[in-house]
């Protein structure tokens, strides 16, 4: 017996194929203690990267599930989100093409390493859980489908089989945009919520 689309609860098509045109892959709350010596009261008055120290993801499980990209990948994310906060519209390719030297923990690394580790982090954001508040073991759900208009303004679709070809996509699409109306500064630490769309 041939199965048909008009035939599956359409529950479970919502659940496995997703547009992909304005979706949110994730949302995260970095949370930087202001650097002595400075004072800031108002997101324009941050200018440069040294004012903030990042001390931690607001949710300790969203934290803990970054780490399975890499362990230093927190740290890596955090100093995105200050580069986003300071130039608007920022992807991660741009991200990439605006850095002259990748310095985490005083150890160096070059930009392979880095484009390598945000495709991985892009493929996580869509098929696995890595985002929510529970803990993330790396199961990957091969049932996801995704959706977008090409350059001819047809469907195309993207299953796992075309993970690469998707995260090579959204690796330039994805934009990493500072919600303001859902960071926070207090006297010694600034809240900063991170929103990974694509446009």
């Amino acid at each position: 017996m041939n199965t048909t689309l008009s035939s599956i609860p359409s529950e479970k098509i919502q659940h496995h194929f997703a547009h992909l045109k304005n979706k949110m892959l994730g949302k995260y709350h970095f949370i930087y203690r202001i650097n002595d010596g400075y004072s800031i009261k108002e997101f324009g008055g941050i200018n440069n990267k040294n004012q903030l120290l990042f001390q931690r993801i607001d949710n300790k499980v969203q934290h803990l599930n970054l780490m399975l990209v890499d362990s230093i990948f927190p740290l890596i994310l955090s100093d995105v989100v200050v580069e986003a906060l300071l130039n608007e519209g920022l992807s991660f390719s741009k991200y990439i093409n605006s850095k002259k030297h990748f310095i985490v923990n005083d150890m160096a690394f070059d930009s392979v390493y880095f484009k390598y580790k945000f495709k991985q982090f892009i493929h996580y954001l869509l098929f696995s859980n890595i985002c929510s508040n529970e803990v993330c073991e790396g199961i990957i759900d091969y049932d996801r489908k995704f959706y977008l208009k090409n350059y001819l303004n047809e469907l195309q679709y993207y299953s796992i089989y075309e993970q690469k070809e998707l995260q090579n996509l959204l690796f330039e699409k994805v934009t990493l945009n500072v919600d303001k109306s859902a960071s926070a500064i207090s006297a010694n630490e600034i809240s900063i919520c991170l929103e990974i769309l694509v446009k």
